[in-house]
């Protein structure tokens, strides 16, 4: 059951504060084995099997490590590429606040994409665009996570609000390292429970 009212919001801010502090002290090259290990957890897994009705697997790419560390999704991504699955990054509006999918296309890529004012790396314009009853999995990203579901993120809501829009039976998963795997992340009403989280020492699944 979700928490509500104002304590959980509070608590969220801390946990907040306590993240991002713990989170700029991780080097970058344990930012790099972890995210490798984790992306394994999630490619064994199951959940991103190619193959379902919906097949566009919907990732993201991390910010800049300075910006405070965070699990890199790109080698669950590009494995999944290889296996012949449709691939898609965010395209954030963050004077709007709309959070829009587009698919990569074949190819290298990484010269193609656009840095936004936060210094994240965005899907180019002219990417193809993709519909949210194309998606067939997600990994999300985020500061925290337990091993119940909760995920707390930056504070946007623009994940909570997309995955709103996802039916219950498109796998969630968050994608942690260490730092980001926490014992109890506070929820609020409008908060979506994740289906896992995978981290680099195996893959907690919602109870």
């Amino acid at each position: 059951m979700s928490d509500a009212g104002p304590e959980p919001r509070a608590r969220k801010a801390e946990l907040r504060r306590t993240q991002r502090e713990r989170l700029r002290s991780v080097d970058a090259e344990a930012v790099r084995a972890e995210s490798a290990a984790a992306c394994r957890v999630l490619l064994e897994s199951g959940l991103f099997d190619v193959g379902t009705p919906a097949g566009t697997v919907a990732g993201y790419l991390p910010l800049p490590v300075e910006r405070g560390a965070e699990a890199d999704a790109w080698t669950a991504l590009d494995v999944l590429r290889g296996r012949s699955a449709d691939v898609a990054i965010p395209h954030i509006d963050w004077a709007s606040g709309k959070f829009g999918l587009r698919r990569v296309p074949g190819g290298s890529f990484w010269d193609d994409l656009e840095r936004d004012r936060h210094g994240l790396r965005k899907a180019p314009v002219d990417w193809p665009m993709v519909r949210v009853e194309e998606v067939g999995a997600v990994i999300v990203p985020g500061l925290a996570f337990d091993g119940r579901g909760g995920r707390l993120g930056r504070g946007a809501g623009m994940y909570d609000r997309f995955l709103r829009d996802l039916p219950s039976t498109v796998p969630a998963v968050g994608l942690a390292i260490r730092a980001q795997i926490v014992d109890d992340v506070p929820m609020d009403g409008h908060d979506i429970r994740l289906t896992a989280t995978a981290g680099p020492d195996g893959l907690l699944r919602a109870t």
